[in-house]
């Protein structure tokens, strides 16, 4: 029997909600694919599968800027250790 698009819409947005807690330092969610055999989409699930979409693209550009802010934070104290003596001359 080919999965339920209800079904997968429920855990699409399910994922959507784990993916942010992880940015609340939840673990990190298993990937997922749709089943091979779920066919097309049932027209009148398309205005459900739009939000959910919105909400994904939503969920990527906070990641996106998250990873940013990382980036550069990484690349401020990368700077800045470079600046610091690694080895100290005790001899001298």
């Amino acid at each position: 029997m080919a999965p339920d698009w209800n079904a997968v819409l429920d855990v699409l947005e399910a994922r959507i909600e784990a993916h942010r807690a992880v940015l609340e330092g939840s673990p990190a969610v298993t990937p997922y694919e749709l089943p091979a055999e779920i066919g097309p989409l049932p027209l009148e699930l398309a205005g459900r599968a739009c939000v959910i979409l919105a909400r994904q693209q939503e969920l990527e550009a906070t990641l996106t800027a998250e990873m940013a802010e990382l980036r550069n934070l990484f690349d401020r104290h990368a700077s800045a250790a470079s600046a610091v003596p690694i080895y100290l001359d005790a001899r001298a």
